[in-house]
């Protein structure tokens, strides 16, 4: 399931449902520098793509190619702690 939202401050939000966890798709205009993509996870986890996109709809089906590419786990996942499937334990 998909929740969409929009409004007049050039920003756009979708939320997307899998499995009981929740991934927020934030897309916000910075004025002429394109629009920010920011996925949002579990435990106040975001991933942010550092290039801007020329519209909301590029930036959006990059979201869901990512989603669909990486999967839910990619965006609830601290990047910053250990993967324990990478340390060799089952």
């Amino acid at each position: 399931m998909t929740a969409r939202t929009s409004d007049a401050n050039e920003v756009y939000r979708e939320t997307v449902h899998e499995s009981g966890r929740t991934l927020t798709i934030d897309i916000k205009s910075e004025a002429e520098a394109g629009w920010r993509l920011r996925i949002l996870g579990g435990s106040g986890h975001f991933t942010e793509w550092t290039d801007f996109f020329p519209s909301r709809e590029t930036a959006l089906r990059e979201a869901r190619k990512a989603i669909h590419l990486e999967g839910f786990d990619a965006f609830y996942r601290d990047p910053d702690m250990p993967d324990f499937n990478q340390l060799g334990r089952p």
